[in-house]
């Protein structure tokens, strides 16, 4: 028997589908849902509390809930554009302080032209933010892993020296 994927909709086999029970909060009652594997689960759970930290951290940005949807939509713009969760989660939280104090400074007062703003800002340095970051990071994995193969030369290297003493001995 097939079904579809909840996630991607798209048909799977029942018996190759992760099957988890999901609770509705109001009524209690129980539901089995499936889909293509755990891992796109944990995904897609991953992806919406990225989101909620998304708008978390842009309502720190003006100091109060925002309660226009411009902001959501914005943010499912960048999304859709091709840009992951986490890359305009660390983006926003990166650049919340500055974007903040250019608010003030302009005297931006309306609710609407503070979102607009914010998120103009967000789009404008996004793309140079997620090239700075990929940098640093395969920088880093970079020297973690000259560093794990100049450990294991050492090592290599000691072991031949103990035997090397062992059959001077």
């Amino acid at each position: 028997k097939t079904i579809k994927c909840h996630f991607c909709k798209k048909e799977i086999d029942k018996d190759d589908a992760y099957m988890w029970e999901h609770v509705v909060e109001k009524s209690g009652k129980k539901y089995k849902r499936y889909c293509c594997s755990q891992e796109e689960k944990e995904q897609v759970e991953r992806d919406k509390e990225l989101y909620k930290l998304c708008q978390y951290e842009t309502d720190n940005i003006l100091g109060r809930p925002i309660t226009n949807n411009v902001r959501n939509r914005e943010l499912t713009e960048l999304h859709e554009a091709g840009y992951s969760w986490e890359q305009i989660y660390r983006c926003i939280k990166a650049n919340a302080q500055h974007i903040s104090d250019m608010i003030r400074q302009n005297h931006i007062e309306n609710d609407y032209q503070q979102i607009r703003y914010m998120c103009q800002v967000i789009k404008n340095v996004i793309y140079d933010f997620v090239k700075e970051d990929e940098r640093k990071n395969s920088w880093t994995q970079y020297t973690q892993t000259n560093t794990e193969e100049i450990i294991e030369e050492d090592e290599d290297e000691a072991i031949l020296n103990k035997l090397k003493n062992k059959k001077k001995d």
